[in-house]
């Protein structure tokens, strides 16, 4: 008799470790993910923090950086030929111009600093950064427009 009994915990004991390792990888069953369209890699940058904030594309961060840096230097561009409008200008325009200049290349400057810290920003700052560079972008827009409509001589001389 005990050796018909032997087969029978061998086998009970062989079923519970079986049951016992299949609930330890037990896991929910998950929703089917969209495979018409492959994500984006995404730095560490851009992948968000702890607190769960929501994340930028690598790729629209990296487009709207190469976007701002040309409009920057665009801008640049306006205001190093607002200097020398200034330097061939009469003596009275030439004083206002030249005033115009520093201030727009004060704001220049800032809206570096602001375009360097936008490159910097973590995803859960990305879009309040984004926010904060393209106001000061159009500000300084405006401004440059403002001084280079300015500047036109006026009359029909054309």
């Amino acid at each position: 008799m005990k050796r018909s009994r032997l087969p029978v915990i061998a086998i009970a004991l062989a079923t519970s470790l079986s049951l016992l390792a299949g609930c330890e990888k037990a896991e929910m069953p998950l929703p089917k993910a969209d495979t018409t369209e492959p994500p984006a890699p995404q730095t560490e940058a851009a992948q968000g923090g702890a607190n769960g904030a929501a994340t930028v594309p690598q790729s629209e961060r990296e487009s709207t950086l190469k976007m701002a840096r040309q409009e920057i230097d665009q801008l640049k561009t306006k205001i190093d030929e607002l200097g020398v409008k200034a330097k061939d200008a009469s003596a009275a325009l030439k004083e206002k111009l030249t005033a115009e200049t520093r201030v727009l290349e004060q704001g220049l400057k800032e809206l570096e600093t602001k375009f360097n810290a936008l490159k910097d920003a973590s995803a859960g700052a990305w879009a309040d950064m984004k926010a904060s560079f393209n106001a000061s972008l159009d500000k300084l827009k405006q401004s440059v427009g403002k001084s280079g409509q300015q500047s036109k001589p006026t009359g029909s001389s054309y």
